[in-house]
């Protein structure tokens, strides 16, 4: 029997643009069609051939939402790559950035079916109790954004936390269930989660 080898995964950039008085996050909604059907998101994307992760974040992020991070310092948070078993992959930096002002995205409809601010532990409210579909790579910035408490918090502790390179592994139990899980050693406040897509509530 020939094996099919694992997928290339595809490099890829997402950015967790925060800012304080409230304390929120921009987070995006992907069109029902694609990779992860409607699920929320970070803005982001493929980085295009001769970009560096910072020039595709701030594309990515303009293209989608109209909100321009030229200028804007965005800071390493973490990098992640698909598990092989996946049949897309992709080789993904996180990126946070601290902005003053709080610019109301302009959608893209061709790119997205909506873009809001809303605070990191809603959103992460919402992934945990299942009543939005968050996968489990924003979910663990989110709750890294939640333990922060703040904008300039979260990007300090970026600053002084060591992004290492993330390796789900893929388990299935005795029922069927799927789980991803990471070491505890990683240090995101959470280590594993059930995968799950709206159709499967």
């Amino acid at each position: 029997m020939t094996l099919t080898p694992p997928a290339e995964p595809r490099l890829a950039v997402t950015v967790a643009i925060v800012h304080d008085d409230p304390f929120e996050v921009l987070m995006v909604r992907r069109p029902t069609r694609g990779t992860f059907p409607d699920a929320l998101a970070f803005p982001g994307g493929s980085v295009e051939p001769g970009e560096s992760v910072e020039e595709a974040a701030i594309r990515e992020t303009f293209e989608e939402t109209r909100i321009d991070l030229t200028g804007v310092a965005l800071v390493p948070f973490g990098h992640w790559i698909t598990p092989e078993s996946a049949p897309r992959r992709f080789d993904t930096h996180f990126l946070l950035g601290l902005i003053d002002d709080v610019p109301q995205p302009v959608v893209n409809r061709g790119e997205l079916e909506e873009a809001f601010w809303i605070a990191p532990s809603e959103a992460l409210r919402r992934g945990m109790a299942r009543e939005e579909l968050v996968v489990f790579p924003t979910l663990a910035h989110l709750a890294l954004l939640d333990v922060a408490g703040d904008a300039r918090t979260a990007i300090e502790a970026a600053r002084t936390r060591v992004v290492s390179v993330v390796n789900p592994r893929m388990r299935t139990e005795e029922d069927g269930t799927v789980i991803g899980e990471i070491p505890v050693e990683a240090g995101y406040p959470i280590s594993e989660w059930v995968n799950w897509t709206k159709s499967a509530r």
